[in-house]
């Protein structure tokens, strides 16, 4: 599976990532991005193996109208609205698009506990 885009060099919510594939934000800077809103069935999975700890926040909308949660809820925006990776360690989270408003993760890997991976609304 190849990585998709986009390569940042500096933090922006105008940067959107694409809701499906791999992106690897190991180089993004410290900041807020924007994930682009899930279509049913997406799969995306963000990936940080960064090695300095760079708050990098990863939002779902930029409207608080996409959430995320460890099961599938469909009720759309209640909720967490962000994901960020803050953390030395290899980090990965995959997400499943259940509809227009929400994403389910499917995975995320032993370090997300201890090294600074957190969902949480904004």
């Amino acid at each position: 599976m190849t990585f998709v885009g986009p390569m940042a060099t500096s933090s922006s919510t105008a940067i959107v990532i694409p809701n499906y594939g791999v992106t690897d934000i190991s180089t993004f800077a410290a900041g807020e991005y924007v994930l682009d809103a899930p279509e049913q069935g997406s799969v995306k999975y963000l990936v940080s193996n960064s090695t300095t700890n760079l708050a990098r926040v990863i939002k779902l909308s930029t409207n608080a109208s996409v959430s995320v949660n460890t099961n599938p809820v469909t009720t759309g925006a209640s909720g967490n609205t962000q994901i960020t990776f803050n953390g030395t360690a290899d980090q990965v989270m995959a997400l499943l698009g259940i509809n227009s408003t929400h994403w389910s993760v499917m995975f995320t890997n032993a370090a997300q506990h201890s090294t600074g991976m957190a969902i949480a609304s904004t």
